[in-house]
């Protein structure tokens, strides 16, 4: 008779993730996933990890027989993403999707317990804990051809969502939802409300990151090779989905303004979401642009300061069949109020005198750079008087307005006329 051995070890490994076994994920992917964190040495990487007992962090949160690659290809990895960004001293957001059933929530406990024997200021939170509330789940999904209670785009609350993550990057300890998938005979239900203080936020879900199908793709793009192939039910009912991608206004508003910076749309960067947006190209003179940017950034080149892919950016959204609207930065300053009107009646909404005017101090829109750019505008309540002269350009300043001057004068010729 074969002997069974029960001592403490190998109870040990049949029951939790054993750090010791094979893995599977080839040894090139892990290397490129550290070198992408900034660390080229995968061997001191583990090294460093098992001097500090990573593997017995939170080692109960594990799957019983869990492959040694949630640990070591997942877990610490992600560990040291958290590491890094929270050593910054502010708060950072990490997106983490994958299929469902696949083991996120799991990985997301141990991350949470990990994180907390490390000391480490990590909260994991998933979207699905954003569901809409019993009524409204049950009004969204109505008519899916599935049949499901919950999961697709439209299921998930997502002006809550971003206004809690507003929040929360405002240095706030917002409540989040918390979704119990078990009440109501499975269809689900929130459950009550938990507070959110940590400075690393690990969001979780299989539609984090997910984009609609591009301008011009038709329904069906991307369903060739299933089988059976979709249903004409299933298409229309893609078609809502693409909807819900679009998403609503933040905040249930009716119009959401946009900031998006020319130099940013580097080539392989998605443009097709402009076909849906009203495009407004706000332009400045270049003597003054390239005299500051050179301040701060001696080697600055043409390029840099992002005027070609204006233009660029204007001819493609002319060629959606749009006709783009332009406005000049110092006509604005000259003329605020009669600028504004102007703007708000070519796109279409109604002018407000309090755009006029606003508080001073940071803004839980500012985004990360505004510790670098926004001393200026966190001390004003308003805008600014008219522009001097344009300042004197000579050596690199001359150079680089004599680069750019085409790409603004051909766009300062469709600048708005004041009201």
């Amino acid at each position: 008779m074969a002997g069974l051995d029960w001592s403490t070890e190998s109870c040990w490994r049949r029951s939790r993730l054993d750090p010791e076994a094979p893995r599977d994920l080839p040894q090139a992917d892990l290397i490129a996933l550290l070198e992408h964190l900034g660390d080229v040495d995968p061997q001191g990487w583990e090294r460093r990890w098992r001097q500090r007992s990573a593997t017995d962090l939170a080692s109960d949160a594990w799957a019983r027989g869990a492959s040694a690659d949630w640990l070591w290809a997942l877990g610490l990895p992600l560990l040291t993403l958290a590491e890094q960004l929270e050593s910054r001293g502010t708060r950072h957001l990490i997106g983490l999707s994958a299929l469902p059933g696949c083991g996120k929530s799991s990985l997301g406990r141990w991350l949470e317990g990990a994180a907390s024997q490390l000391g480490l200021s990590l909260q994991v939170v998933s979207i699905d804990d954003f569901y809409l509330d019993a009524a409204g789940l049950d009004l969204a999904m109505q008519g899916n051809p599935w049949g499901v209670p919950r999961a697709l785009p439209g299921s998930h609350d997502l002006p809550l969502l971003l206004d809690r993550l507003s929040a929360w990057r405002q240095g706030k300890q917002p409540n989040l939802p918390m979704f119990d998938k078990a009440l109501r005979q499975g269809r689900g239900d929130r459950c009550g409300w938990r507070p959110c203080p940590a400075r690393i936020l690990l969001l979780e879900g299989w539609f984090v990151g997910c984009e609609p199908l591009a301008a011009g793709q038709p329904i069906s793009a991307g369903s060739e090779h299933l089988l059976p192939p979709l249903s004409a039910e299933e298409l229309r009912y893609r078609q809502t989905v693409q909807d819900q991608l679009r998403g609503p206004a933040p905040g249930g508003k009716a119009h959401f303004y946009q900031k998006q910076m020319c130099q940013h749309m580097i080539p392989g960067m998605p443009r097709d979401f402009m076909a849906d947006c009203v495009n407004v190209f706000l332009i400045r003179h270049p003597a003054r642009v390239a005299s500051s940017f050179l301040k701060g950034y001696p080697e600055t080149v043409a390029t840099d300061l992002g005027y070609d892919l204006q233009a660029e950016l204007f001819d493609e959204v002319k060629a959606m069949g749009q006709e783009p609207v332009v406005i000049d930065s110092a006509d604005i300053r000259e003329d605020p109020e009669g600028m504004l009107r102007a703007l708000c009646e070519a796109i279409g909404i109604p002018f407000d005198t309090a755009m006029l005017s606003w508080p001073s101090g940071p803004k839980g829109c500012d985004g990360v750079w505004a510790p670098h750019w926004y001393k200026s505008l966190h001390a004003s309540t308003g805008f600014a008087g008219a522009e001097g002269p344009l300042p004197e350009v000579r050596g690199r300043v001359a150079e680089l307005v004599e680069e750019t001057m085409p790409y603004y004068e051909r766009l300062a010729s469709r600048t708005l006329a004041r009201v």
